[in-house]
């Protein structure tokens, strides 16, 4: 029976999304929950190949009773394309893999709980995001990671967080998360094929491609524009702080 964060799979909280919030303040620091035998997490060293492996196998097994099965499935295709994506761009396959497979764990939470959570662990909250919670789930879960397994890698963190929106960065793990998720095999759209295609020559290309996507999308649709999205456009084009 799996445990995690002291409850048993059955007994969990967060089971069947019946979300019971943690008691622990806001204002505290993130204490990590989860010991390697090595500690390097805790300690912030190099993070082995090892501490990864726990970290997805957890992960993995905390999946399949967060998200639904169209979502669990959806984060399966992507782990089987991350690990192709980053043979091809030479990006660390853990570093990705963690990345997939927390994601999306909040993101069949409910909209208010999610605002709860990230209210209570001190989530940092857009204007848009409180117009539209649902928004939440990739810094909720990028929290989570941090919280759960003391893991202090900004780029896995960014790559979580912004997974949706995009972010202003160099990163090849935020931009390759960003892609995956994006045109994941399952994904069925106009012009998806000639996204992946491009992403697999360049990642840059790849990602400036799909952030031009989404604005276009937004746009003609009449839907909201995330201001990360804008900052990440304007910055591919030289605006810098």
């Amino acid at each position: 029976m799996l445990k995690i964060c002291g409850y048993t799979s059955q007994s969990h909280p967060m089971r069947s999304l019946r979300l019971r919030l943690p008691t622990f303040n806001s204002r505290d620091p993130p204490q990590p929950r989860y010991v390697f035998t090595c500690r390097s997490i805790l300690t912030r060293r190099k993070v082995s190949t090892m501490d990864y492996r726990r970290i997805i196998d957890e992960l993995k097994k905390f999946r399949t009773f967060m998200v639904s099965r169209q979502r669990a499935a959806h984060m399966e295709r992507m782990e089987e394309d991350a690990i192709a994506f980053s043979k091809i761009h030479s990006v660390s396959v853990d570093k990705l893999l963690v990345s997939v497979c927390a994601h999306d764990l909040f993101r069949d939470v409910e909209p208010y709980k999610l605002m709860k959570i990230a209210t209570l662990w001190g989530v940092k909250i857009t204007a848009v995001e409180k117009h539209l919670p649902l928004l939440l789930h990739g810094k909720v879960a990028a929290e989570y990671v941090k919280r759960r397994f003391g893991l202090h890698d900004e780029e896995i963190l960014d790559a979580i967080a912004y997974h949706t929106s995009g972010i202003p960065t160099d990163s090849k793990i935020v931009k390759s998360m960003f892609i995956l998720d994006s045109t994941e095999s399952g994904r069925v759209f106009d012009g998806v094929d000639e996204l992946r295609n491009m992403a697999l020559v360049s990642i840059d290309k790849g990602y400036e491609a799909i952030i031009k996507n989404k604005l276009i999308y937004a746009i003609t649709n009449d839907l909201l524009v995330l201001p990360e999205t804008v900052e990440t456009w304007n910055y591919m084009r030289g605006v810098r702080d």
